[in-house]
């Protein structure tokens, strides 16, 4: 399905010539900005789940000092649910990197606390998550991607099944037209 949407959008922008506003530079852009994500996809996309994931991600905007020493890194934060009851909230660092207006790829790691309910179980409370998100400006300020996330525990416990999902995401920078 990536390889689908990466070949039929093209890589360079229909937006007339002139500063993007979604971008690094004298303008607002993808830096500058908080962002809110909305997600919905699986939990478990090559296992026996069948519930259906919904996330929401808040993403701090880039900061020159960060208190974590790593300027090109910025925080985010979210939560994940599903039909079957799993939760899992975490808390972490992003990259975005501008592959050519308007794309944009985004990895980040995470760790957090989750909790099985009905779904599937992760062997430990505690997870953590890699993520790579490819995402296109479809606004000014909106952005729509797909993301691919692992989630495992790091061996923290005798059982590590780990889970691997897919979201469709709807980012936007709040306050902006």
């Amino acid at each position: 399905m990536l390889a689908v949407l990466l070949l039929t959008c093209p890589l360079s922008s229909s937006l007339p010539p002139g500063p993007r506003p979604d971008t690094t530079g004298d303008v607002p852009g993808i830096r500058d900005q908080a962002r809110v994500v909305v997600s919905s996809g699986t939990f478990d996309m090559f296992g026996d789940a069948e519930g259906t994931a919904f996330g929401f991600e808040y993403r701090w905007p880039y900061r020159s000092d960060p208190w974590w020493g790593l300027e090109e890194l910025a925080p985010i934060a979210g939560v994940i649910a599903d039909t079957e009851g799993s939760v899992y909230g975490y808390a972490g660092l992003r990259y975005d990197w501008e592959v050519g207006d308007p794309w944009l790829v985004t990895p980040s790691m995470s760790a957090g606390l989750y909790e099985e309910g009905d779904g599937l179980d992760l062997g430990h409370a505690v997870e953590f998550r890699t993520t790579i998100e490819v995402s296109r400006r479809i606004g000014t300020s909106t952005r729509l991607g797909l993301t691919v996330f692992h989630i495992s525990n790091a061996s923290l416990s005798g059982y590590n099944p780990g889970t691997n999902g897919v979201t469709l995401n709807l980012s936007w920078a709040p306050g902006s037209d």
